[in-house]
Parts: structure tokens; sequence; C-alpha cells
């Protein structure tokens, strides 16, 4: 067997099991034990379908941080006036002992004292000289509403809401479930060569599907030439493990592997008129 034939049916399928377990072992396992935080949209799906904890509205953790109490809570914008303090009663007391001030006529000089009769005297009504107290602006509060509903689950349930967004909601919580195992179990089998071809199927549906709900439905916003510089890359990430894993299902794992180990087939003889010849 030349180097190139060698190359082919060993060296390059055990490259593309390295770089598939790689790949799909730390993702498989990120889904299948580690819990995520839903809110919004993701989270109403999630509590239509019973699945997660809701997290109770007074540990909800709003996006600046913080703690938002049940239901709402009452935020107040912006300062009060300055209020002016009422005169004190010695202030009272010092005005009522200044002498008043001789009245002026027109022209600016003292008017004269004049006989007025006592009927026609009117009683003269003292300005209060009391400073009065500016009313405070009213300021209307405002009402900060609560988060959505937040829930948590397993991080897997990110593909449940891709996939009732996608329009594929037959049973998307056990899809996600069978997904995410065939991840993080068929990354680890195919790293070691056992049932290299069952998993490489799987990998590839999976690779198949993430590439339907993402890439897809992206290529239909934005065109294919317009993507985004990380969309690119997903898509291409997406399609050479789909490439790889479905090298794997065609061409088998390898000599290193257990598949060859344990299903290795006799090679086949046929009998010469002398001795038995190998054909391999």
């Amino acid at each position: 067997m030349s180097f190139s034939q060698n190359a082919a049916t060993n060296i390059v399928p055990l490259l593309g099991r390295l770089v598939l377990a790689a790949a799909f072992i730390p993702a498989g396992f990120h889904k299948v034990w580690e819990d995520d935080t839903f809110t919004g949209e993701a989270a109403q799906t999630l509590l239509d379908l019973g699945i997660g904890e809701l997290v109770a509205a007074d540990e909800q953790v709003s996006s600046a941080g913080r703690i938002v109490l049940a239901s709402y809570q009452v935020v107040e914008t912006g300062r009060l006036g300055s209020q002016t303090q009422p005169a004190t009663r010695q202030d009272e007391e010092a005005t009522a002992d200044q002498p008043a001030q001789p009245q002026e006529d027109a022209t600016g000089e003292p008017a004269l004292d004049e006989e007025v009769p006592v009927e026609d005297l009117q009683p003269v009504e003292e300005p209060d000289a009391r400073p009065q107290p500016s009313s405070p602006p009213e300021v209307e509060p405002e009402v900060e509403q609560a988060p959505g509903p937040q829930v948590t689950a397993k991080r897997l349930h990110h593909i449940t809401v891709m996939l009732v967004d996608g329009g594929l909601d037959w049973k998307p919580g056990l899809m996600a479930w069978a997904g995410a195992l065939t991840e993080l179990f068929g990354g680890a089998l195919i790293l070691i060569g056992l049932l290299s071809r069952l998993w490489g199927l799987g990998l590839a549906v999976v690779m198949g599907c993430a590439f339907y709900l993402t890439t897809w439905v992206a290529i239909g916003e934005h065109g294919w030439f317009s993507l985004p510089v990380s969309q690119f890359n997903a898509m291409f990430t997406q399609l050479g493990l789909f490439v790889l894993a479905f090298g794997v299902l065609l061409t088998g794992p390898g000599a290193v592997s257990f598949d060859r180990a344990l299903f290795r087939r006799a090679k086949p003889e046929i009998e010469d008129e002398h001795h038995l010849v190998d054909l391999t």
C-alpha cells in the first residue's frame, strides 16, 4: 500500500476523529451538565413546554445587575425645589418695632398731613412680611416594571427554543436532549473509534440541524455575500464539522481504532494449484 493510500485510509480519518472529539465533547458537556437562565420569549417558551424552574420575583436580576423587588419598584427622579423657611417670632417682633415710613406723593415728596373724615378712613391691610414657602414641584414617580419571567434550565434547552422558533415543535425538549447526548457521547466514542460510523452519522445530523436552524436563517435575512463575520465563521465551522463526520461515516475510523480491532474481517484467500494466495 502506497503512502497516499495509507494516509487516505488511516491518517486522515484519525485526524478527523480528533477534531470531532475536540469540538463535540466540551460542547456536549456544557449543554448537559450546566444550567442557564432564560429570559423574555425564550423563558415563556420553556414555561409553555413545562421545562425548567421559574425564578422567584424577588430573586430575579435585572439587566443592571441589581435585585428587582417583587412585581415592581418605584423610582423617584429629580430633586425637590428649595424651600424657604418661614420667619421666626423674633423676626416678626423686629418688623413691628420699626417706625412707619412716610408716604410719598407722585412727585416723590413726602405727603403732607391732611385731615380726613373718620367715616372715610379705611383699614389698611399690611402685607404679610413673612416670606411664603415655595411649593415643591410635583414629581410623578416613574414605575420600573419588573422584567419578564426568568427560567433556570439546562443549557441544552437553547436548542429547544431554536427548534420551536424554527417550526420543529414535535417534542423539542426530547430532541434537544438527543442532540446534546449525541455530541457528548458521540464525541467521546468517536475519539477511541468505537462504533465510529454510527456516531459519524449522528454528528453529521446534529451539524445539519444546527446549519438549518442558525445559518440558513441568517442567509435568508442577510444574503450569502452579506453575512456578518461571526455568522460567516460559524457557517464554515458547521460545514467543516459536517464534512468530517460524514467522512468518518463513509470511510470508517481508520486503523487506529477499536472498530478495526473488534470487527476486523478475516483476509480473503483463494487456493491456487500449489499454494494459498493472500489477496491482501
